[in-house]
């Protein structure tokens, strides 16, 4: 019986690797219409959105560590990275960005719009607005959290910046 020895290398990304897969757009799309590109553009969203919402999940479930997350340092370095590569990248990251935005900001989290959402519909269903009391603690709740959101992804930003 023969030993083989092997070096494995990760691939180098011009990007950092956050656990998503960016790499040169491979393939441009260009609608024969406005009417079709219209439509090319919502389908392109539609499925950011569904992508943000798998990773959402996969953080839920722990298939996606809670490391992978980045924020405004995050951003701006792979804002970056796309505007070196050129506009057609650089608009492409933008709008990944806002689709990612609007989702998050939709979920059922309270101080988002997706709790005040929830609220609303708390409101419907019961026939009255919930006492006030509740919903500053709803609100209070919201706003820690997304503190503590906030505090733990800038770390994250902060210990990758110095790792690299």
């Amino acid at each position: 019986m023969e030993n083989l020895t092997f070096t494995v290398k990760p691939d180098s990304h011009p990007l950092w690797d956050h656990g998503l897969a960016f790499s040169a757009l491979q393939e441009k799309v260009k609608g024969s219409s406005l009417s079709q590109s219209f439509q090319l553009g919502i389908e392109e969203a539609w499925e950011m959105t569904t992508q943000v919402a798998r990773t959402l999940s996969s953080l839920i479930a722990g298939s996606v560590s809670p490391d992978q997350l980045g924020g405004i340092i995050t951003i701006g370095v792979l804002t970056h990275g796309f505007a070196e590569r050129g506009i057609i990248d650089l608009l492409f990251f933008l709008g990944l960005i806002s689709v990612n935005l609007a989702f998050l900001n939709l979920l059922p989290i309270p101080a988002l719009d997706g709790g005040h959402i929830l609220m609303v519909l708390y409101e419907i269903v019961r026939g009255r607005p919930a006492p006030l009391g509740v919903q500053n603690i709803f609100q209070m709740i919201g706003v820690f959290f997304l503190l503590a959101l906030l505090i733990f992804i800038t770390y994250n930003d902060i210990l990758r910046l110095m790792a690299s």
